[in-house]
């Protein structure tokens, strides 16, 4: 049987469990509050200045409550304790602060190792880096922008639409980071944006593809019909790197999560798209891309040939018929 000593591992953490704090005490009395003169001093103006006292008796700790305004709880109970055997891994919550007890003989998770996606992430929130992806973005955009506009436009016009586009962009990476925050996790904000940014690039990228897809071949070609399960997969990656730097979940919880999200986007975007189109119009529509002739994969026909290869078509259509009606005079 090992020797049974008083040391005692007090952890703070958030409502998520995320760790902000521990500390190690060999000590057979331990306070916490938030006076200066406790061992564990508590920052939450819900909690009162000494607020609960662990005392070890040789065999197990024991907390008490010191008769305080808002009273302690074990985890989400909302039944108060006054007294209670700390076992290893207890959650006790005072005022808004939770506070973990961890005793010596607790196991430990394995040592994980460092995921390449790490490596890949550091890379991205050097500010060197951002920039580069930033200016990549604004530029793609606005050569997109020019390239699709119907009428001409000056440097200027294009211009302010790329920043505006990009300025738009941000918003997501920063809109995470905010919330990252609010749930007390780390914000990562240079993570966020780097990482963002690169898929941003991806997404232009695509659309070019796209139109030049569409621009070359018929709409109802098979691989036109795929190109919208990439758009699916860049939004997927995208979320899930976004939840795996900005919170600290499960693997199950951030596929589902990133799921959700995917299907409420595409969903949504469905839903407004069918709800604009009329029931019945008798004017034409058209589906069609139009892009400047050096985009063209394949060289156009002349004018001389494609009348040469109808008349050659005419002919070969004239003498099957001929061998048609012959036959059938017979």
């Amino acid at each position: 049987m090992g020797t049974i000593n008083n040391t005692i591992i007090i952890e703070e953490i958030s409502r998520n469990h995320k760790l902000n704090a521990r500390h190690k005490y060999d000590k057979s009395t331990i306070s916490l509050g938030r006076s200066y003169q406790n061992d564990v001093i508590v920052t939450d103006h819900h909690v009162n200045p000494e607020h609960i006292s662990i005392t070890f008796n040789g065999e197990y700790w024991q907390l008490s409550d010191l008769n305080t305004i808002n009273g302690s709880f074990l985890g989400e109970s909302k039944k108060p304790i006054q007294q209670h055997i700390i076992q290893s891994g207890d959650i006790v919550r005072m005022g808004k602060s939770y506070i973990r007890f961890i005793l010596p003989h607790q196991s430990i998770a394995q040592t994980q190792v460092l995921n390449p996606y790490d490596n890949v992430i550091e890379i991205a929130r050097s500010p060197i880096f951002i920039m580069a992806v930033i200016s990549l973005f604004t530029m793609l955009s606005g050569y997109l922008a020019f390239i699709s506009s119907p009428k001409e436009v000056s440097i200027s016009q294009f211009s302010v639409s790329a920043i505006s586009v990009t300025l738009a962009f941000a918003f997501w990476p920063l809109g995470v980071s905010l919330v990252s925050h609010l749930t007390k996790h780390e914000s990562r904000v240079w993570h966020q944006l780097g990482i963002s940014f690169v898929f941003f690039n991806a997404f232009l990228l695509l659309d070019f593809i796209e139109t030049l897809i569409f621009f070359n071949t018929s709409s109802n070609a098979v691989i036109t019909q795929l190109l919208p399960l990439f758009t699916i997969a860049l939004v997927f990656s995208l979320i899930w790197l976004n939840c795996y730097i900005g919170f600290t979940m499960s693997t199950v919880r951030r596929i589902v999560v990133s799921l959700g999200l995917v299907i409420f986007c595409f969903g949504s975007y469905a839903l407004i798209n069918k709800s604009k189109q009329p029931k019945f119009s008798h004017y034409p529509s058209y589906d069609n891309t139009l892009l400047p002739p050096k985009f063209l994969l394949k060289s156009p026909t002349n004018i001389d040939s494609f009348i040469e290869e109808a008349e050659k078509t005419l002919n070969k259509s004239k003498v099957k018929m001929e061998k048609m009606k012959a036959a059938a005079e017979k």
